[in-house]
């Protein structure tokens, strides 16, 4: 799976939301990693965070999911189990700077992002790093796959 660089974003307090891409999803891809780390990481304020997802003309197709400023590369997949209907679109990142202390503190990071596609949900051990979306990634960059049930996670797959 080979990474695809989008840059840079300068997170700023008065900006609502960061437009990045262009994504286009190939063949039957069905799945969106998206791998971020900050800028000069600053480990004084670690609860730098925003929302990302993948926008297309019918909407926010597969989710979307927390990705925090983190000083390692930390990888995200997003995925409904199912290509999406729009094929083109772009990565929507909405900083949640409603928390004014990062602001005051001067602590917003840059953040560096980086996707790759994929066809079905299993990786080819390659990522590392935590997920999103009720889905992690062990050692070997196999996709488990968890769901709520009550009060308890239960494993659904690889």
């Amino acid at each position: 799976m080979a990474w695809i660089d989008l840059g840079e974003i300068s997170v700023l307090p008065d900006v609502e939301a960061y437009t990045v891409g262009p994504v286009e999803f190939g063949g039957m891809d069905d799945t969106l990693w998206v791998r971020s780390q900050a800028v000069d990481y600053d480990t004084t304020w670690p609860y730098s965070f925003g929302l990302v997802s993948y926008l297309s003309d019918e909407g926010y197709e597969l989710g979307t999911g927390k990705v925090y400023a983190k000083g390692e590369w930390e990888s995200y997949a997003m995925s409904v189990g199912r290509p999406p209907q729009s094929r083109t679109g772009v990565l929507h990142y909405v900083p949640r700077n409603f928390n004014l202390a990062w602001v005051q503190k001067q602590t917003i990071p840059a953040l560096r992002l980086r996707l790759a596609y994929q066809t079905g949900q299993t990786g080819d051990g390659e990522l590392l790093g935590s997920g999103s979306l009720s889905s992690f990634v062990d050692a070997v960059g196999t996709g488990l796959k968890f769901v709520n049930v009550g009060t308890k996670f239960v494993r659904i797959g690889p």
